[in-house]
Parts: C-alpha cells; sequence; structure tokens
C-alpha cells in the first residue's frame, strides 16, 4: 500500500528537476531492470515444483546453462520429479471462487471501500492542495509523505498488535480444551477483535479531512489527518488481509488475487468520479459520502464475528466432499 502513496513524491521531485516526460522514462527503466533481474537471478521455489530446492523447474538462464554443462545432479532432479504429483493446473477462474464464500465476499467488500476511501484521498490531493495552498509539483509530491508514512507506521503497529491477539485467543482455547493437544482457534476473533478504533477512524477522518479542505483550514491539519487515515486504514487492511490467509493456508496467491481485483476495481472507480463529484456537490460534501459509504460497511466486522465461524464451518465440509476444490456456488449453504 505504501508504493501508490510514496510514488507521488518520486514523480514530483522528477518533474520537477527534469519534466514531467522523465517520469515516464524512469517508471519504463526501473521495470525493465526488474523484469531482466527476475528473470535472470530469481529462480522456481515452490515445493510442489523444486522440492527442497535440488529440483529443476521454470529454469534461470544460469540453471539451464548449468544443466546442460551437467553440473546440476541429476539423481536429484529425478528423484523429487518421481515423488511429485501431476503439475498444478493453473485455474485463472480461482479469484472468483472466493467471491462466492460470503465470509470472504463480506471481507472483500469492507477492504474494497476502504481501499476507495484511500484513493479517494489519493487521487484528490494534488488538486485540491495545489488550488488551496498553491503548492508546487514538488511540494506536492512531499506532502504525500504523510499518508505514505501512516501505512507504513499502522502497518507495523497493526502487526504487532495482531501477533498479541492470535497468541491471546490461542491461549484462551488451550485453556478450554486442555486436554487437547491441537485446539481449534477461533481465526475471526483472533483478527478482527482490535480493529474498532481503526474503524472509528476510518469513519470520521474522511467527513472531518473534506470539511477542513472546505475551509481551507491550515495546512497542517489536512495533512495531519492524511496521516491518520493512513495509520487507521492499513491497520484495517493488514486485518482482513491476514485473517483470508488464516482462513486459506496455501492459497495465498489466489485470495490475495481476489483481494486486489475487488480494492483495485473500486479504487479506479474512485479515481475517476472523485475530482468531478468534488465539483458537483463541493469537496466537504463529497467526501462527507465517502465517509458514509465506509460506515455503512462496518457492518461487516460484527457479521464477521457472528456468523464467519459457521461458514467456515460448511465450507469445510464442502471441501472435504468435493476433494479439498471450491466450485461455483452463490452463498447456498
Amino acid at each position: 500500500m505504501s508504493g501508490p502513496l510514496i510514488g507521488p513524491l518520486v514523480g514530483g521531485i522528477i518533474s520537477h528537476s527534469l519534466g514531467w516526460r522523465w517520469i515516464f522514462w524512469i517508471t519504463l527503466i526501473i521495470g525493465g531492470t526488474s523484469i531482466f533481474s527476475v528473470t535472470l537471478f530469481v529462480p522456481e521455489t515452490l515445493r510442489a515444483l523444486v522440492g527442497n530446492g535440488s529440483g529443476y523447474a521454470n529454469p534461470t538462464p544460469f540453471q539451464f546453462v548449468a544443466r546442460r554443462q551437467g553440473k546440476l545432479d541429476e539423481k536429484k532432479i529425478q528423484a523429487i520429479k518421481e515423488t511429485q504429483g501431476p503439475r498444478p493446473r493453473m485455474n485463472f477462474f480461482s479469484p472468483f471462487l472466493y467471491l462466492m464464500e460470503p465470509d470472504v465476499f463480506v471481507m472483500l467488500m469492507f477492504s474494497a471501500f476502504i481501499y476507495m476511501s484511500m484513493y479517494s484521498f489519493m487521487t484528490s490531493t494534488t488538486k485540491q492542495l495545489s488550488m488551496r495552498y498553491g503548492l508546487s509539483e514538488l511540494e506536492i509530491g512531499f506532502c504525500y509523505l504523510c499518508m505514505g508514512s501512516g501505512t507504513i507506521i499502522g502497518g507495523l503497529i497493526k502487526g504487532k498488535m495482531l501477533d498479541k491477539d492470535f497468541r491471546k485467543v490461542n491461549e484462551e482455547a488451550c485453556l478450554k480444551n486442555p486436554d487437547q493437544k491441537e485446539v481449534e482457534i477461533c481465526f475471526y476473533k483472533a483478527r478482527l477483535s482490535s480493529c474498532w478504533v481503526s474503524l472509528f477512524f476510518s469513519d470520521v477522518l474522511p467527513i472531518v479531512y473534506g470539511w477542513c479542505l472546505q475551509k481551507n483550514t491550515h495546512l497542517a491539519i489536512p495533512l495531519i489527518l492524511q496521516f491518520l487515515t493512513g495509520v487507521s486504514n492499513a491497520s484495517l487492511t493488514i486485518c482482513i488481509q491476514s485473517l483470508l490467509i488464516d482462513l486459506f493456508p496455501g492459497k495465498g496467491a489466489s485470495i490475495t488475487a481476489s483481494n486486489n481485483l475487488t480494492r483495485c476495481i473500486l479504487g479506479a472507480i474512485a479515481s475517476s468520479v472523485i475530482d468531478p463529484g468534488i465539483e458537483g456537490v463541493g469537496v466537504g460534501w463529497m467526501f462527507t459520502i465517502i465517509g458514509l459509504l465506509v460506515t455503512l460497511l462496518n457492518i461487516s466486522i460484527p457479521v464477521l464475528l457472528k456468523f464467519g465461524p459457521r461458514w467456515r464451518a460448511q465450507r469445510i465440509e464442502r471441501l472435504k466432499q468435493n476433494n479439498g476444490q471450491l466450485t461455483f456456488r452463490f452463498f447456498k449453504h
């Protein structure tokens, strides 16, 4: 989440120093360098394909040449191939399958609206700070550090809190079932029980921020509000992402793709409507609408705490019947 927030700072520096066209040239150079480096130096690490790393799959050019020259241990490569089952088939519909699960749908919609709120701040910042405070591109770029640093700090703090919450819930489960070696942990309680303060700020801050801009308060006030928004939104996003990973161990890539799919769609919508909305109803009322939308989605947390364990139990039963495979369904039980 910090990349899109720190990027404008870098873009502002480049635009101020070299001109806006160099933003795209430098983006091309960085992207090309990344692709080149990954292709050359990053080996396959999926245990299903390469075991402990001795296997051979999706080789880098160096691995390809090394095998051609007989420098790799063919016995280990063949031994790993013999222990592997059929190669996993790529399923492009996996992210959509998760959306059919009621608890996942609720989580992804909540996460998407939090992301929408954040992108509303980001997209409107340049125009609002330029128009209301007369800031240059470079100065506006530095202003983006407020929300960017907020997301970093919020993520670090919330990560520590989630670890503490998880240990607490695990200890409670062990005390209730002292005779069991492995106890069932309520992941929903472990990941969502400490998010209420962040929820409150995610509702209130957009409204206060919008009206502070409307009244042309001192620049420090909207920047402080952006920082606090970064802290609260990052905290909520990490709660949801951690819960999704807990519910689908070993499926992190697919469930993260589902999360990115929904939140990026709403982020794109927010980016396209925020400036016309501000021109239509004013910045104060536009951010009031955003705050109210996020407030409506707050019902997601108590819904997940109450119904989430039941939905998860039903999903586990279905997975047992379907050999561990999710199928398309529309919230049927």
